[in-house]
């Protein structure tokens, strides 16, 4: 079996008998290991697909990834970006400060936004040199983490508090666009989408279910539909 059939096998049928599917995700050590910095991995689909396929070879990876840092769609929706030598690029500003500006915010075209296109080309090359051998995990930011990402966290954290309509609103139009950020990498070839919402784990129970729950249930779901 090669590493696609053996993801499938394991989705389907339960643990291989002799093989624990291996995938870290490296990003600053992909880049380092084929002498690139952490700017140029993240800022360039060419380097993250190299320094995946140059890892996949040398330690034996069964599964690669475009995931590379949490400002692809937050750049798309406006905000500056700073690409740093050696370390994770920097949100230079929030997009969203008021209510006002959630109402005026729009929906980015994923593939005119130059970053979340540099991560679909990056699915699209990878899935190209592969062909349909190993699995590509893609990657999007969940509902919570985008509007962090578009108005700050400690922002967020208190409009979650104070003002629902400020809340479901923006929260609104990041599931929008991480619908089709998810879409438009499935039909690059990704097998699997990540999604990242760790900022989950500041918010109590209540307060997921309250916001959150369903709109990755939503999410989720409308990836398994596409592919």
């Amino acid at each position: 079996m090669n590493k696609t059939e053996q993801f499938h096998y394991l989705q389907e049928k339960g643990p291989l008998r002799d093989k624990v599917l291996f995938r870290p995700i490296l990003m600053y050590f992909a880049a380092n290991f084929i002498g690139k910095t952490y700017g140029e991995f993240a800022s360039d689909y060419k380097v993250l697909a190299e320094a995946n396929l140059r890892c996949m070879d040398e330690f034996g990876l069964d599964m690669l990834g475009l995931i590379s840092d949490p400002y692809r769609e937050t750049s798309a929706f406006g905000a500056k970006i700073k690409f740093i030598p050696d370390g994770v690029p920097r949100c230079l500003n929030y997009v969203v400060q008021s209510i006002d500006d959630v109402k005026d915010l729009k929906n980015p075209d994923i593939y005119k936004c130059e970053r979340t296109l540099d991560r679909i080309k990056a699915g699209e090359l990878l899935s190209k040199k592969m062909q349909g051998t190993i699995p590509i995990i893609g990657w999007i930011e969940g509902p919570l983490a985008e509007a962090c990402d578009l108005t700050g966290v400690e922002n967020m954290m208190i409009r979650l508090m104070t003002d629902p309509d400020f809340s479901n609103m923006l929260m609104d139009k990041c599931m929008k666009t991480a619908k089709d950020f998810a879409k438009a990498q499935i039909e690059a070839g990704c097998e699997i989408i990540g999604m990242g919402d760790a900022v989950c784990s500041q918010i109590d129970g209540d307060t997921y279910n309250q916001y959150v729950k369903n709109r990755h249930k939503e999410l989720i779901s409308y990836i398994h539909e596409n592919g």
